[in-house]
């Protein structure tokens, strides 16, 4: 049997604790994607990934018409049982347009609108009206937003979860007449893109757009 020197033995363990780090990040690395991107909205359609449809992209040019020197940051992270996709519109140097969603525990629809209520996340309750897609869907003059149960493959969550799209017109000078159902469009289309991105085991329940808003 082969013995080892002193240092012999210290460096093999060095290698080997070496090797054990390397698998340990190269696990967690791979059980975790981030996509991160910046650019001029000009004439295509920012954040492309969350636009499935050409009504969502006409949506999203109907939007940028009233928006200035449009540009735009696009976040993205997902590994088992949580999930985040952040689409911001900018003009100058003010955010005008959030596309969001995000894996949640937000309680039941009931629970999740009033936390949208008191986040004044979706405005008064007199100016909301409902809409069929997911669990739950809300459109009010500058906003839309959707509940959607989730339980993701492989999640170590045993909790029940659920995705919460929110689309907000931050632009004061863009409440046009068409913005409610083209804000709606855009939850729709990040509903569909956060479903299959957060892989989510639920049926889909969303619809191919939002209806027609008066």
């Amino acid at each position: 049997m082969k013995k080892f020197t002193k240092n012999q033995f210290v460096i093999s363990i060095a290698v080997s604790l070496t090797l054990l780090v390397g698998i340990g990040v190269g696990y967690w690395a791979g059980s975790e994607s981030t996509d991160e991107s910046t650019g001029t909205a000009g004439l295509d359609n920012p954040c492309s990934d969350v636009l499935t449809s050409s009504d969502a992209r006409s949506a999203m040019n109907g939007v940028l018409r009233a928006i200035d020197s449009p540009s735009y940051r696009f976040i993205e992270k997902g590994n088992s049982g949580d999930f985040s996709s952040e689409c911001t519109v900018v003009s100058g140097e003010k955010d005008a347009l959030s596309i969001t969603a995000h894996l949640a525990m937000s309680g039941d629809v009931a629970q999740w609108t009033k936390t949208l209520s008191d986040n004044q996340d979706i405005g008064d309750s007199s100016s909301r009206k409902t809409f069929s897609v997911g669990e739950a869907g809300i459109s009010s003059p500058a906003a839309a937003a959707i509940y959607l149960s989730c339980e993701p493959y492989q999640s170590p969550i045993k909790k029940k979860q659920n995705l919460s799209i929110l689309v907000s017109s931050l632009n004061g000078s863009s409440h046009h007449s068409a913005l409610r159902t083209e804000l709606a469009d855009l939850a729709v289309s990040m509903a569909k893109h956060a479903q299959t991105a957060a892989k989510c085991k639920d049926p889909a329940q969303i619809p191919e757009k939002a209806p027609e808003f008066s």
